[in-house]
């Protein structure tokens, strides 16, 4: 692309950022308003959230939260009894990174019973406190599914200190998805060589329906020399695809040299 080019599409970008700008009060008031409506539903909730999304995406419009309709009405739908209203509410205090309500968010993370408003509260949580991992790791542990859950890149964005912290505060927890969640978010976000020590620990000791978690954690948190820590396990047919994987994606000459030869003796 040629400067003239670049300076044009520069300059339609600024234009186009210049714009959304210019309209983001009117669109957040009227769909604002809309929520306070006691008949605000479904469809309505859908629209002012993609809205949300979508500023998120191109600005910063944290400025609404001085605002006179939401200082003013943002209390009443934390505390409406209409899911929707209560929704749209965690989602916005999240985006407008409003955290007055902070406290009551995090006594309401362990209270609520819907579904819906959990996710929409662990988010904001998640989003206004970043510090508040093991709550959140809590959450997570207790309710999401963690093969589908849009909650867990949240939580991996969270303080990555705090993380370590309750991921080590977790790791003897009597809930298995617990050890697992801990052991995998500490290979992740601590470096420190004793964590090796507590991985291999984990796959030594670990029953055999989560040993194979423990091998996952050991190729996130090194780069190679698995051969000597994984050679005994190829025994348990249960384990052979996680072993062989990590075997494969080792940065060791040797680890995949051993993966070759594990793979032509089981043809």
């Amino acid at each position: 692309m040629n400067l003239k080019k670049k300076i044009l599409v520069a300059l339609l970008i600024l234009l186009s950022a210049t714009n959304v700008q210019a309209e983001t009060p009117y669109i957040l008031e009227k769909e604002f308003k809309a929520c306070l409506s006691h008949k605000y539903g479904e469809k309505e909730f859908l629209r002012f959230y993609k809205v949300i999304d979508s500023l998120e995406a191109t600005i910063d419009f944290r400025e609404f939260r001085n605002y006179q309709i939401y200082t003013t009405n943002i209390q009443r739908l934390i505390n409406s009894h209409n899911l929707y209203q209560k929704g749209i509410s965690y989602r916005l205090v999240a985006a407008l990174k409003d955290v007055e309500y902070n406290g009551l968010l995090q006594e309401r993370l362990k209270t609520e019973e819907n579904e819906f408003l959990q996710t929409l509260n662990a988010y904001a949580v998640m989003r206004l406190s970043p510090k508040s991992t093991t709550l959140a790791f809590d959450h997570l542990v207790d309710h999401e599914d963690f093969n589908n859950s849009e909650l867990i890149p949240v939580y991996l964005a969270m303080d990555a200190l705090s993380i370590v912290k309750t991921a080590y505060a977790r790791l003897d927890d009597p809930r298995l998805k617990a050890k697992v969640f801990a052991l995998q978010t500490l290979a992740r976000f601590d470096p420190s060589p004793k964590v090796d020590s507590i991985i291999i620990k984990a796959i030594h000791d670990w029953d055999i329906s989560i040993k194979g978690y423990a091998i996952v954690a050991l190729g996130v948190h090194r780069k190679g020399n698995f051969k000597d820590i994984l050679a005994p396990f190829w025994k348990e047919i249960r384990l052979r695809e996680v072993i062989l994987e990590t075997l494969e994606d080792s940065h060791t000459g040797e680890d995949i040299r051993y993966a070759e030869e594990l793979k032509r003796n089981i043809r």
